[in-house]
């Protein structure tokens, strides 16, 4: 039987007991898939591994770990010289230094991510880039540039995998700018689009996300009952 084939095997039942929670027997399965990779000499795969064990560390946020493996992970991705998988690398540190407050550290690290892609990339990988932005922005109260790097995203051509969540997020963040700075027919006409296109997908994290804004805004303006009908949606 074709060892490389066990191994991608044995990742994938890794990844998905990684992500149901079953860490030992996801830890099990990793250290299989890693020697039979280390015999073949395949040392990329090797990497994703150390990418899959980083992102288990990150979802527990023990960010030190997470790192230790990214390192790991980008030293060997650097040497297959696969820009995308680094580029998704950079994409899970990003999101780490935005939750522990790095707002800086992470928009440089996003500025440098660019360097992966090109216009042949697929456009997720876009509108990955210009929403890290955008929020980046956000959080750092530069209202223009937030709204600059999101409407990148609404400007890309529909057809990739997860065109609705993006673009429903840059309309939430474009909707949070605008509350920002108190400019409610903008934040409004922004929200319900988030809104419109949440609809129109199946993906109840956005639903809920884009209700909640409008839930922010209506009670920020004092319209209070519907604030109340989209908090309880």
């Amino acid at each position: 039987y074709d060892e490389r084939a066990k191994a991608l095997a044995l990742r994938l039942l890794a990844r998905i007991h990684f992500n149901s929670g079953d860490s030992n027997k996801a830890t099990e399965y990793i250290a299989q898939s890693t020697d039979l990779f280390d015999k073949a000499g395949l040392f990329k795969s090797v990497s994703i591994i150390h990418k899959i064990i980083g992102r288990y560390y990150a979802n527990k946020k023990e960010y030190a770990k997470a790192d230790e493996q990214f390192e790991i992970a980008k030293a060997g991705l650097e040497k297959a010289n696969d820009s995308i998988e680094l580029f998704y690398i950079n994409i899970n540190l990003i999101g780490m230094k935005i939750f522990q407050g790095k707002f800086a550290e992470a928009k440089e690290l996003a500025r440098r991510n660019a360097i992966y892609i090109t216009d042949g990339t697929d456009k997720q990988a876009f509108a990955l880039l210009y929403n890290n932005l955008g929020e980046i922005e956000l959080l750092l109260q530069n209202f223009d540039s937030c709204r600059y790097y999101y409407q990148k995203t609404l400007a890309l051509p529909l057809g990739y995998i997860t065109d609705s969540l993006r673009q429903g997020n840059a309309c939430i963040g474009i909707s949070k700018s605008f509350m920002s700075e108190n400019n409610k027919p903008q934040a409004l006409k922004y929200a319900l689009e988030a809104l419109e296109i949440s609809k129109l997908s199946d993906l109840s994290e956005l639903q809920y996300n884009a209700s909640l804004n409008l839930a922010e805004l209506y009670k920020k303006s004092g319209d209070y009952k519907n604030a109340y009908y989209f908090q309880c949606r």
